[in-house]
């Protein structure tokens, strides 16, 4: 089964430093599966920020602007609807 192509344009690349032994371990494992070492790398990435559930989003974007001195009142009301919204659908508020 041929897999999907996927947009050109929507991608990026990512240069990755490991030590020696990920190395040798991504290595094995590549031939274990029957997969490329960027297939799986991919993968791992993809599914690790994929993870990242949304209010920890918002807070990770929030820290950013901050340190890049965008930070003012209207983000700070759109975290506290986005804050209120959060805890409203997960019964806490």
């Amino acid at each position: 089964m041929a897999r999907p192509k996927s947009d050109k344009s929507n991608l990026s690349n990512l240069t990755i430093r490991l030590e020696s032994r990920y190395i040798s371990d991504l290595n094995l494992y590549a031939q274990a599966v029957g997969k490329n070492r960027s297939e799986i790398l991919r993968s791992l990435i993809i599914e690790a920020l994929s993870a990242i559930p949304e209010h920890q989003r918002l807070v990770m974007s929030v820290l950013a602007k901050s340190r890049q001195g965008e930070f003012n009142s209207d983000i700070a009301i759109d975290i506290q609807t986005k804050s209120d919204s959060f805890l409203q659908d997960n019964g806490d508020g």
